[in-house]
């Protein structure tokens, strides 16, 4: 059994997002995995469990990756993981015809 505290429904929220925003990038950029944790300065294995929503990165971790995806910066990192989750919700909300 896991002693990992449970996310709330923003962090999990937040972590869709990441992962969502992160896969994208770094295929629309052609990169590896391998490719993207050497440009952020992370672990490959980093870059593999934000991409399937099972880590908790630090602050730093995440600058890093902003960095890593060609990001202007954390800001910029958070909004498109925010837009990201957006969308993904509202393809998933039945629709009302």
């Amino acid at each position: 059994m896991s002693d990992s505290p449970k996310r709330t429904e923003s962090e999990e929220r937040f972590f869709i997002g990441l992962a969502a925003v992160t896969t994208m990038i770094r295929e629309r950029d052609n990169l590896s995995k391998r490719e993207l944790a050497r440009r952020a300065g992370i672990g490959r294995p980093l870059v593999s469990n934000i991409e399937n929503c099972r880590a908790n990165p630090t602050t730093m971790c995440l600058v890093r990756l902003a960095n890593g995806l060609g990001l202007s910066g954390l800001r910029e990192l958070v909004a498109l993981a925010d837009e990201s989750v957006s969308r993904i919700e509202a393809s998933m909300a039945p629709r009302q015809d």
